[in-house]
C-alpha cells in the first residue's frame, strides 16, 4: 500500500487537532496511529499491511505469554470449587427441606410406606389409586394401580426448573388428590397392562 503526501514532522493527532488548514486524508490517519510506515520520501509514503495486522492481532506466542500466572489460575480454580461446594450444599439443604415438607403432607400410612420403600400410594380426586415412586426419579414415576395393586398405566408429569425432588413428588401428590382430570390432561401416559 502507498499514500501520497508524507509529512514526517506532524502526527495525525496534531493534524486533526490543529487550527491550520492542513489535514491528512485517506489512510494516512490509520497508518500514523498504528505506526505502520516503513518508508517515506517527500511525495510517497510506503506501508506494510502485515504490521497493522500483527499489532491488532498479536501472534499466539504473545497471547500464551500473557496468560495469568499459575498462582492466579490456582486461585480462580479454588474459588470455583468453593462456589460449587456452596451450590452443592444449598441443593442438599433444599432437598432435605423439600423431603420434610413432603413428609408433613403425608398421611401416617403414606409416611410409613415411604420410609420403608421410598414409594407411597395416593387416592385421587376421582377415587383411583396411584403409586408415586420416590427413588430419585423426577418423571415416569407415577403409576396408576388396578384393584389388585398392579401397575396398569405409567404417567410422566413433573415440575420444570430443577426443583428439589421432594417438591416434585409433593406437587404430583397434590394434583392427583385435588384434580385427577387435570393430572391426566397434562401427563404423558404409557399403558402397561391392557
Amino acid at each position: 500500500m502507498w499514500y501520497y503526501g508524507c509529512d514526517k514532522t506532524t502526527t495525525s493527532w496534531q493534524t486533526w487537532t490543529s487550527n491550520t488548514a492542513t489535514t491528512s486524508t485517506g489512510p494516512q490517519i490509520w497508518y500514523d496511529w498504528n505506526g505502520t510506515s516503513t518508508a517515506c520520501s517527500s511525495d510517497t509514503h510506503y506501508y506494510t499491511s502485515d504490521y497493522s495486522w500483527d499489532r491488532w492481532n498479536p501472534p499466539e506466542n504473545v497471547l500464551i505469554s500473557s496468560l495469568p500466572s499459575r498462582t492466579l489460575r490456582e486461585t480462580r480454580e479454588r474459588e470455583e470449587r468453593s462456589a460449587y461446594a456452596v451450590t452443592v450444599e444449598q441443593k442438599v439443604k433444599a432437598q432435605r427441606v423439600a423431603e420434610q415438607l413432603l413428609l408433613e403432607n403425608m398421611t401416617p400410612d403414606q409416611r410409613e410406606m415411604y420410609e420403608k420403600t421410598k414409594r407411597f400410594h395416593v387416592i385421587s380426586s376421582e377415587g383411583k389409586r396411584f403409586e408415586v415412586d420416590c427413588n430419585g426419579r423426577r418423571y415416569h414415576n407415577v403409576n396408576e394401580l388396578n384393584a389388585e395393586g398392579k401397575r396398569i398405566v405409567e404417567h410422566c408429569i413433573y415440575q420444570r426448573g430443577g426443583t428439589p425432588l421432594g417438591d416434585n413428588y409433593l406437587a404430583q401428590k397434590l394434583l392427583l388428590e385435588c384434580d385427577e382430570k387435570e393430572f391426566r390432561r397434562i401427563a404423558n401416559q404409557t399403558q402397561l397392562i391392557g
